[in-house]
């Protein structure tokens, strides 16, 4: 099975982990307009501090 999660917000992330520990060998893939690697924008003062 194939799945397109549209947005790499904490949501999105959330539902690629959930979906990838249900569907094991589904194939998941994460649109986002962001240009840079994925982070958590929650945790970036702790990341910059």
């Amino acid at each position: 099975m194939k799945y397109l999660i549209i947005g790499a917000s904490a949501a999105g992330l959330a539902a690629a982990e959930t979906l990838h520990k249900i569907y094991p060998t589904g194939q998941i893939t994460i649109l986002e307009k962001e240009r840079t690697q994925l982070y958590s924008r929650i945790l970036l003062p702790y990341l910059l501090s």
